[in-house]
């Protein structure tokens, strides 16, 4: 292949010229002058200047669409592009916030009232709350949890759990409850900030509290889901899973009992229960630890 450009003859030359000359007549949308363009450019071109393409948009916005406020029920204009404009003024928009209307509650047929703004369905939260556990709301939900998990809901997931699990043992929130704060904070005032030891950790188990000064183990259990409050026959003959879940606590407690005890160490055990049914807690608390205040 030859390294030198190949010059153009004449009549290639001819031929560009005459299509770099060509012309196109196209007539202008605005005073309908007819002009002429280049042929690229005959699709595009609809004005023959530029006074006549603002003459053409400044006609557009001279024109005015007339609708009613949705608040005062005047007749305003508006231009025709604005189609989100429903309201003649400021105040007349701010008003339809503020403006009530009665509606029925779907769940209880109760009358109360709303806003357009909120545009509320059920009269209170106990309503909405017990149509999503009834329902088509229930229903939907379930599909969706089907699909996602595999489960109607989504607790019953294992990744769910896992999940819920991991994060509570980084975050040492794992097993803490409202009794358990208010014992944290009796503690505290017996014994001092610096000598309570929450979710203390020993042999694998997370105890509930440690206090260094008495070398004493605090460990509350809950009486529901300790069962302290059945006979273990009742427990082990019930097919219900929260018993199944009763036994594995008490096996553990057991095991714990007896690690602790062959160790001398003092594990003294309480229940929520008997926390709630403090008269003077600070004392009541200290005598189950055996401290005289």
């Amino acid at each position: 292949m030859s390294i030198f450009r190949e010059h153009k003859t004449v009549a290639d030359r001819s031929a560009s010229n005459r299509y770099r000359l060509a012309r196109v007549e196209v007539t202008c949308l605005m005073c309908s002058k007819i002009f002429a363009v280049k042929p690229s450019y005959a699709k595009r071109a609809k004005y023959c200047s530029k006074s006549c393409s603002s003459s053409q948009k400044r006609g557009q916005y001279k024109e005015r669409a007339k609708i009613k406020c949705n608040t005062c029920h005047k007749i305003f204009e508006k231009l025709p592009c604005h189609k989100h404009i429903k309201f003649c003024s400021v105040e007349c928009k701010g008003k339809s916030y503020k403006k009530r209307t009665t509606v029925s509650c779907a769940m209880c047929n109760k009358p109360f009232e709303t806003t357009p703004a909120k545009n509320k369905t059920y009269c209170s939260r106990r309503c909405a709350q017990f149509s999503l556990s009834s329902g088509k709301s229930l229903e939907a939900m379930k599909r969706t949890n089907i699909q996602k998990y595999g489960v109607e809901y989504i607790s019953q997931a294992q990744e769910i759990k896992h999940k819920k699990h991991t994060s509570m043992k980084r975050n040492r929130t794992y097993g803490k409850s409202k009794v358990e704060d208010f014992a944290h904070d009796l503690l505290i005032e017996i014994f001092g900030k610096e000598e309570v030891e929450r979710q203390h950790s020993i042999n694998g188990w997370a105890i509930d509290f440690y206090v260094r000064s008495a070398k004493t183990y605090l460990q509350i259990d809950g009486v529901y889901w300790h069962g302290l409050d059945r006979s273990l026959a009742d427990i082990k003959t019930s097919g219900k899973s929260r018993d199944s879940y009763i036994l594995a606590n008490r096996a553990k407690d057991e095991q714990q009992n007896q690690w602790f005890l062959e160790r001398n160490l003092n594990l003294i055990r309480i229940t929520d229960k008997q926390i709630k049914g403090f008269k003077n807690a600070k004392s009541d608390l200290a005598n189950i630890l055996g401290v005289n205040l």
